[in-house]
């Protein structure tokens, strides 16, 4: 190339004030392009799109690694990682320069190339790894970003943060993303995750077939939808012996009202009122592409059709910030993770069952959607899936439902230890309904369900199992004093049908 690698790299967000006098901003994507025309054509082929690759390193991977992870301010940069012309410092210049988010990082960062794609070509620098070729091959596609500034005033939490090629999905990999600056890239951004399921039929890449297309106003003459999804990394068809649904997809206007990102980071209409078009459900395993993903679980989010940023809203399952550590400074001190990083998603999934941190339902009042995560399987190969469900809020169809309660056996315990009580549920009515469990004793006990919400067919009878530690005797007492549970289940789309039950509990039978 004519130019030098800092004329083409301070040709972006403002850098301009930083080029040394006497040299211009130039373009790599164009130059380039120019350069190779007459080998291109020679070639006799005929080419769809356009890889550049330069080197020295992209900026993304570099301005925080040689900047404030290296230094402790603008001030303390070294005359190596300052500017430098024909082998020596330039006089009379800061060593630090403008970035794209902050105000400042080292000028030897600050004078690489950033990745982008533009007019079916793409630029790429020597550290990036195979997750910035997808993302800017995404771009070629027609695929517009979807990320945030994670430094931004105000700042907004990441659109889809680690689960989308378009977002951060891009940087996952081994060491995370503060080792993307390697090379080659055998780290962080080796590795990246799949494309979300709005992504997937955008592009053609999961046939109608494939998933589940609900429209959210017809859930309330259909009454709740059922459904087993895949992981998105499984396979299907004749050729791996497997079908299955790769995920579901709910067409809707959105009727959350407009919000603002100076009032809450974590604002999903930030753009306005009615911004999103769909909910999309899809199920993530750490497998093959998704290998280094923070999570398995179910992954839910608002999408909007058009290209538009944020078109893939995560619902975030723990909405707190996650307050982990991003890195540590030269003096030792402790960076978090800024309330926009892509990683505040790492703890999104919602998941099946009543373990600690598990997330198993999410209510969306003002779209009146309802969705359950109901059980989690393995088929004999290992693959992963979710049973999943979603409703509306106000309407369940005209079928007949109800609920019967009766007590069923029981595995009696000593003091200290565990006892199951079970209770046979049964569904009446003509249709599958969502049953909503809830268990209780007088005395208070320590009492777990496996699942709060259960899917039940007409006719059909269930066991379900209630866990109860039968504290120990107090003082100058060998036994406990027996208490009563009592048993409760509720269909969640008729709240009057409801069925309760007592029975006595306690060491060895409970009477």
């Amino acid at each position: 190339m004519e130019g030098n690698e800092f004329e083409y790299g301070l040709n972006e967000f403002g850098q301009t004030v930083n080029m040394p006098a006497g040299f211009k901003g130039r373009n790599l994507r164009t130059e380039a392009v120019n350069a190779a025309k007459a080998d291109m054509a020679a070639s006799g082929e005929k080419f769809d799109f356009n890889f550049v690759i330069h080197a020295g390193y992209d900026e993304s991977g570099v301005w925080q690694e040689f900047g404030e992870i290296m230094f402790q301010n603008a001030d303390a940069i070294t005359n190596p990682f300052g500017p430098i012309v024909a082998g020596a410092n330039v006089p009379g210049m800061p060593n630090s320069a403008i970035t794209r988010y902050v105000p400042w990082t080292s000028w030897y960062a600050a004078k690489s190339i950033w990745s982008s794609a533009g007019g079916g070509t793409s630029i790429q620098g020597e550290n990036d790894g195979m997750g910035v070729f997808a993302h800017e091959f995404g771009h070629i596609m027609n695929l517009g970003d979807n990320y945030n500034n994670p430094y931004a005033i105000p700042v907004s939490r990441t659109y889809s943060g680690p689960w989308e090629i378009m977002s951060r999905g891009n940087f996952n990999g081994p060491g995370g993303s503060h080792t993307r600056w390697m090379v080659p890239s055998t780290l962080g951004a080796s590795a990246p995750s799949h494309h979300m399921l709005r992504n997937k039929i955008k592009q053609g890449f999961l046939a109608p077939d494939q998933y589940l297309s609900l429209d959210r106003d017809k859930l309330a003459e259909t009454g709740p939808v059922f459904a087993d999804i895949l992981a998105r990394e499984v396979p299907t068809g004749s050729e791996f012996g497997r079908e299955g649904l790769h995920g579901i997809n709910i067409s809707m206007v959105d009727n959350t009202p407009a919000n603002s990102l100076n009032d809450d980071w974590r604002a999903d209409m930030q753009r306005g009122p009615k911004w999103y078009d769909n909910y999309t459900v899809e199920v993530v395993d750490r497998i093959g592409s998704d290998s280094f993903v923070p999570d398995s679980g179910v992954l839910l989010a608002k999408t909007k059709n058009s290209e538009s940023a944020p078109n893939i809203w995560v619902v975030d399952s723990h909405i707190e910030d996650i307050n982990k550590v991003d890195f540590k400074r030269p003096d030792g001190s402790t960076a978090m993770l800024s309330k926009g990083d892509y990683q505040q998603l790492a703890d999104a999934l919602f998941k099946a069952g009543t373990g600690d941190d598990v997330v198993s339902e999410y209510t969306d009042e003002y779209n009146l959607l309802h969705f359950y995560m109901l059980d989690k399987k393995y088929d004999a190969k290992g693959a992963l899936s979710y049973r999943v469900a979603v409703r509306h809020l106000d309407g369940a169809g005209s079928f007949t439902r109800g609920v019967s309660v009766a007590i069923g056996r029981s595995d009696f315990a000593t003091p200290g230890k565990v006892a199951v009580y079970y209770f046979n549920v049964k569904k009446t009515g003509n249709a599958t309904d969502l049953i909503r469990l809830n268990a209780k004793t007088v005395a208070g006990w320590e009492i777990q369900l496996q699942h709060n919400v259960i899917e039940l067919e007409a006719g059909k009878t269930v066991s379900v199992p209630v866990y109860v530690k039968i504290p120990k005797g107090g003082k100058g007492q060998m036994q406990p004093t027996p208490t009563n549970l009592t048993f409760t289940s509720t269909s969640e789309t008729d709240a009057g049908k409801t069925s309760t039950v007592t029975r006595r509990v306690g060491p060895g039978n409970g009477n």
